[in-house]
């Protein structure tokens, strides 16, 4: 077994590369979410060069999903569209709420609101953010802790 270079499992690799893996298969409604960045690339022992690249893919996410949260706040929306279930086995409706006159931006937890749509994006683009940041900087100390496998003459 080896291990991946983004998520350090530990990986089949019969053929030199890692093997899929790292979807999931929600609800057995037969789909799948993608697989692990580190698929199909060389393993951790053997290479970095994923590992690397994806360091660069996340700053480059970091940033942007940064920005985004900068401008959201700077120019409030005059109207946010959410989607919104009315019961747990709903379906999802789109709704559009409107900029009151008198919004400021405290937290609001009153559902069904301008101000309770707009702090849950605010949430969420800092939630993104810092969990985006953990990963960062679990793949930056792997980065810094690899070494290069010893050639064999």
């Amino acid at each position: 077994m080896v291990h991946c270079q983004i998520c350090d499992r530990e990986i089949k690799s019969g053929n030199g590369l890692i093997a899929h893996h790292g979807y999931q298969r929600p609800y057995q409604q037969g789909w799948q979410t993608s697989s692990c960045a580190g698929a199909k690339y060389a393993p951790y022992e053997e290479s970095c060069d994923r590992l690397r690249e994806v360091v660069g893919m996340v700053k480059n996410f970091i940033a942007s999903q940064e920005e985004a949260l900068a401008t959201f706040l700077a120019a409030l929306p005059q109207t946010l569209t959410v989607q919104e279930r009315r019961s747990m086995s709903g379906p999802a409706k789109e709704v559009v709420y409107t900029k009151p006159e008198q919004f400021s931006e405290y937290r609001c937890s009153i559902p069904r609101t301008y101000e309770h749509a707009f702090d849950k994006q605010r949430r969420e683009y800092e939630r993104t953010i810092r969990l985006a940041k953990v990963d960062l900087s679990s793949m930056e100390r792997r980065l810094s802790e690899w070494k290069a496998p010893a050639k064999v003459s």
